[in-house]
C-alpha cells in the first residue's frame, strides 16, 4: 500500500521524477528488508535517550 502511494505521488510530481533514482530506492528497500526492526514489538519510548545513530545500528538501518 505504502508503495502504491509513492509509485503515485512520483507519478504526479514530474520535478521529482526527474530528480528520483531506482538505485536509491532499491538501497532503502533492502536496508528496510535486513533490518530487524518490528513494529509489533518495538517500544520506542525504551530508547528516546539513545541517540539516534545507536538506533539505527540497533535496528540494523545503517546505510551503507
Amino acid at each position: 500500500m505504502l508503495a502504491l502511494g509513492m509509485l503515485r505521488v512520483l507519478h504526479k510530481n514530474l520535478n521529482y521524477r526527474q530528480k528520483f533514482s531506482w538505485n536509491r530506492l532499491w538501497q532503502a528497500y533492502q536496508r528496510g528488508h535486513h533490518s530487524q526492526l518490528n513494529p509489533d514489538t518495538w517500544e520506542p519510548e525504551l530508547l528516546w535517550h539513545l541517540p539516534l545513530t545507536d538506533v539505527q545500528a540497533l535496528f540494523f538501518l545503517v546505510k551503507n
